[in-house]
């Protein structure tokens, strides 16, 4: 279950990308 593991920096990359849709969607 390693791969299960919480990432801060991942989750961080993840809010970066999502941010960046929103504003090329919007």
């Amino acid at each position: 279950m390693e791969h299960l593991k919480y990432r801060p920096d991942i989750d961080g990359l993840r809010a970066i990308a999502v941010l960046s849709v929103v504003i090329f969607h919007y």
